[in-house]
């Protein structure tokens, strides 16, 4: 579960140097959710000195509710961020103690990466490069991060009697019995039981691009394809712990 806390949501910012202008763009577009406290941000600039660098860089990583992946040619060039960031960032994504964001960055090949299926920004994952007037695009990347910040904050507060804390950390679900239920018989109850809006939303709650699942726009190809995803990512556990907390009616 990513849980938050009225100190705010934990962002960690992954990227190269190359693309430090940019960074530096996005994070005063990102100001705004700083001073009203609804997020704390972290990047390799933000070391201190006689800080272990690799080990703080990890450190970070695996504290943050939200993992930004800042997408380049040299982003996905760079040997140290598919070795070590971005290993871990999907490792948390899969295990569902971080969401993942794509952001879009400059236009390259990301087609075959890791986070391919994950719900990217800007919309509709056009470089921020590519559009004629750069604010517009950090505007939406800003509004479609506070949207996440928004939704991890609304699940927390839902949560009864759940302790303050200090710092916000994802905390690691406890080990799930992941019920036996034909993939069949799975569809048909989502297809039953479930509009199409909370099937989008299921597909947001899990990281998954839902516009860009394979198929028609029918909802049934849709959970076809969303439940095909969940398989081949080994995430069954993780849909099944959101049916129980979100949607018991469809297992009951």
């Amino acid at each position: 579960m990513i849980e938050g806390s009225q100190s705010g949501v934990s962002v960690f910012i992954s990227y190269v140097h190359e693309d430090e202008d940019l960074k530096k763009e996005l994070d005063k577009h990102l100001k705004v959710l700083k001073r009203s406290s609804k997020i704390q941000t972290w990047n390799d600039r933000e070391l201190l000195g006689g800080q272990e660098r690799d080990q703080t860089i990890m450190s970070e990583l695996n504290k943050a509710n939200i993992i930004l992946l800042l997408i380049s040619v040299d982003f996905i060039a760079s040997d140290s961020i598919w070795d070590n960031e971005l290993k871990s960032a999907m490792k948390r994504h899969e295990e569902g103690t971080a969401y993942v964001v794509p952001i879009i960055l400059r236009k390259c090949d990301w087609s075959s990466q890791p986070y391919t299926n994950l719900q990217a920004l800007p919309r509709n994952a056009t470089p921020v490069t590519e559009y004629p007037n750069r604010d517009d695009a950090f505007t939406e990347i800003a509004k479609g991060v506070e949207d996440l910040v928004d939704h991890i904050l609304k699940k927390s507060t839902a949560v009864p009697n759940k302790a303050n804390t200090s710092h916000i950390a994802p905390i690691k679900e406890k080990l799930f019995e992941v019920p036996v239920m034909p993939q069949n018989e799975l569809r048909k109850r989502l297809g039953d039981r479930l509009s199409v809006n909370e099937v989008k939303q299921v597909a947001f709650d899990l990281d998954i691009d839902y516009e860009n699942l394979e198929g028609s726009e029918a909802k049934t190809t849709k959970i076809m394809a969303l439940i095909a995803h969940v398989e081949r990512r080994n995430m069954t556990p993780r849909l099944f712990q959101l049916l129980t907390s979100d949607y018991p009616h469809v297992l009951s």
